[in-house]
């Protein structure tokens, strides 16, 4: 999974490195509604480069309706702030032998679903604007909570460069 997951990130032509990186100061932020400005603060953006690009990798549990049990999971994904995309690949073991593997991307502002048993037999293909729109929100929830200042973008927000 962790192969076919960086094979796609090099595959959707994304900028591999920061270009340009400038400093978030005050002037970055002073546009912004002041609870924005506060929470740019709180997570400690100020003074410090802005962020291109966050890949994570974990594992955990998901279930997808409240009254089914925890299956574990391994999760890879990539995010950047220069061409604004998300990469987003999950693989689920269902009674530990059976995998289910899952990507949600948001790439040149179109968002997809793709759902595989075995990463063999399509169980959900899924495109179009309601996905176009759900993946861009996806996107801006992990800015918020993974890396704030890669909200600061031109493409996000206009403001001082």
């Amino acid at each position: 999974m962790r192969r076919r997951f960086f094979r796609e990130v090099v595959s959707a032509g994304l900028p591999a490195g920061p270009g340009p990186v400038d400093v978030v100061t005050e002037a970055h932020v002073i546009p912004l509604p002041e609870p924005a400005q506060r929470y740019m603060r709180f997570m400690g953006v100020m003074g410090r480069p802005r962020d291109w690009s966050f890949r994570l990798g974990f594992t955990g549990k998901f279930r997808t309706k409240p009254q089914q049990p925890w299956l574990k999971c391994k999760t890879w994904q990539y995010n950047s702030r220069l061409a604004p995309a998300r990469i987003f690949h999950i693989r689920i073991r269902i009674g530990g032998l059976l995998s289910v593997v899952g990507r949600d991307t948001y790439v040149q502002g179109r968002g997809r679903m793709l759902i595989r048993l075995l990463d063999l037999i399509t169980i959900e293909d899924a495109a179009g604007e309601e996905y176009d729109i759900g993946e861009l929100v996806t996107y801006l929830n992990d800015a918020v909570l993974i890396a704030p200042s890669m909200l600061l973008a031109p493409d996000v927000f206009v403001g001082p460069r």
